[in-house]
C-alpha cells in the first residue's frame, strides 16, 4: 500500500507554553505527526503532546537536535481518531521568541513499526540543510522540520515544502514531507541564499504492509 498525504497544517506559531487547535484526519492506516520547531535561548522543549486525549511518542528520544538557541522536534501518533479532534500541546515553558508547530498525517503508513529510522542534524553556517538517512524499503516518505535564523527556505532534494512560518524576525521554522526516491541512503535537503545556524529533524516513514491473496 502507497502511502498519501492525508493533511497539512502549519499555521501555528505561539510565543507561549501551551496551544490547543481541531485537526482532521481521514483514511485508513493513518499516521499522525507532529513537528515542533523553538527558537528559544533557554531550555524550552516540548512536555507533551496528544490527539483527541491520546498521547503521542517522541520520535528523537535519543537525540533531541539543539543549536544556538534552535531546537526542532518529531512526535507522533500510530492509528489517530479520524474526524475532527483537539491537538492540544505543552511546552516546559514560555519560549523566549517563537515556537512554530506543524502537523502532517499520512495514510497507508505501516501501523505497527511506522518509523522506520528517525535522526537529525545541526550545524553553523550552513546553505545547504541536510541529513541523509538509510531507508530500509522502497515507496518510504520523510518528514522533517528545520529550525534556522531568518533566511527563505528553498526545498531541494526528496523535499517539499508543507509550511514555513511567515513571521521570520525570529527563526525561520519550515517542515516538509515527501516520497522518497527509492530505498538505501537518502538525503533530505533544505538550501538558503546565506549561511545559517539550524537544527533538523527527521524521519523516514514505512508503508503498511502487503496483504497477500
Amino acid at each position: 500500500m502507497a502511502i498519501v498525504l492525508d493533511n497539512s497544517d502549519g499555521t501555528h506559531s505561539i510565543t507561549t507554553s501551551s496551544t490547543s487547535f481541531a485537526y482532521t484526519c481521514t483514511g485508513s492506516n493513518l499516521l499522525l505527526l507532529v513537528t515542533v520547531g523553538v527558537d528559544d535561548s533557554g531550555t524550552v522543549d516540548v512536555s507533551s503532546i496528544t490527539y483527541n486525549g491520546v498521547g503521542l511518542t517522541n520520535a528523537n528520544a535519543n537525540g533531541n537536535y539543539n543549536l544556538q538557541n534552535k531546537h526542532s522536534r518529531i512526535w507522533y501518533l500510530i492509528n489517530p481518531a479520524t474526524g475532527s479532534n483537539t491537538l492540544a500541546i505543552t511546552l516546559t515553558g514560555d519560549p523566549s521568541d517563537i515556537a512554530v508547530i506543524g502537523v502532517i498525517s499520512l495514510t497507508g503508513v505501516h501501523q505497527t513499526t511506522p518509523i522506520d529510522v528517525a535522526g537529525g542534524t545541526t550545524n553553523a553556517n550552513g546553505t545547504s540543510l541536510t541529513k541523509s538517512l538509510t531507508a530500509a524499503a522502497t515507496d518510504e516518505w520523510q518528514v522533517s522540520v528545520v529550525t534556522e535564523d531568518t533566511e527563505a527556505l528553498t526545498a531541494s532534494t526528496n523535499q517539499t515544502t508543507r509550511f514555513t512560518n511567515t513571521d521570520s524576525s525570529f527563526s525561520r521554522i519550515a517542515g516538509g514531507a515527501k516520497a522518497l526516491a527509492g530505498s538505501g541512503s537518502q538525503a533530505v535537503v533544505w538550501t538558503v541564499a546565506s549561511a545559517v545556524n539550524y537544527a533538523m529533524s527527521v524521519v523516514f516513514i514505512s508503508p503498511a504492509a502487503t496483504t497477500s491473496t
